[in-house]
């Protein structure tokens, strides 16, 4: 009989903390500033059934520093939506490379993006998508729960901090069917922030006005890397680098 073959596994990087306050201790990603949070080369996919119709990106290389505001701008269908699901591991693309805090995506198998993904990640989408018949607490500790090592202490402790962060604290028990969309989307703003991700992916949010003063004190306080997707009107003023894209392709880069 042949001697079993170890199996080896590919283990992610060494990781420590994004301080949004003093409770939240557990493992992240570690980022330098000034490092490339992502860099994409030769980024290419075309899906048939997107959003709401067929949608493409075209040869795309681009680098998004740590710590900055990216906007990405275009008119629907101009592939800002697809391009941040391959960023964020959302989608694979059909050719390119992409890195992530240094680490080439390519040599993780799957189990690993999607752990890379969780960690690194925190997402807000045009709608809020809490669970109405939970609290605002509830809602806010679910990726604590699923993704951190905390304790139910410990996950206590960080949804107060967090809902503190977004000036909230006085909604933590509130059921969030009775709030109105524009607290919803501030709670789904906390949530994304829960577990102290690096990188926030923004596809075009309502109420962004009321959500980019957090957004832009976590950017500037703890180093929080934004790639945010919507109009040139909502992104003007808010970032520090606005990308404009059309027909899948890059077609003006510009730093404020």
């Amino acid at each position: 009989m042949r001697p079993r073959t170890k199996r080896t596994e590919k283990k992610l990087p060494e990781v420590s903390h994004f301080p949004l306050g003093p409770t939240a201790v557990w493992v992240k990603l570690s980022i330098t500033s000034r490092m490339n949070a992502i860099e994409c080369h030769h980024l290419t996919c075309h899906r048939e059934e997107w959003n709401p119709g067929p949608s493409s990106v075209h040869d795309i290389s681009l680098s998004f520093e740590s710590g900055l505001i990216h906007g990405l701008a275009g008119d629907d269908g101009c592939g800002k939506g697809l391009l941040l699901h391959l960023l964020s591991l959302m989608e694979i693309p059909d050719s390119g490379e992409l890195t992530l805090i240094g680490h080439p995506v390519p040599e993780l198998n799957d189990p690993a993006r999607d752990d890379f993904r969780n960690i690194l990640f925190g997402f807000l989408f045009p709608s809020p998508c809490l669970l109405l018949s939970f609290t605002v607490a509830e809602n806010v500790a679910m990726p604590l729960f699923r993704f951190s090592e905390l304790d139910a202490a410990g996950a206590r402790a960080r949804t107060r901090e967090v809902l503190r962060f977004l000036d909230i604290a006085d909604l933590e028990a509130a059921s969030v069917l009775k709030l109105n969309q524009r607290l919803r989307q501030r709670v789904a703003l906390a949530r994304a922030l829960a577990h102290d991700p690096k990188i926030l992916i923004a596809i075009s949010p309502a109420y962004s006005e009321e959500l980019f003063p957090f957004v832009k004190r976590a950017s500037r306080q703890f180093g929080l890397t934004v790639l945010w997707a919507g109009s040139p009107e909502e992104l003007a003023g808010n970032c520090d680098r606005l990308i404009s894209l059309a027909d899948g392709r890059v077609i003006n880069d510009s730093s404020h």
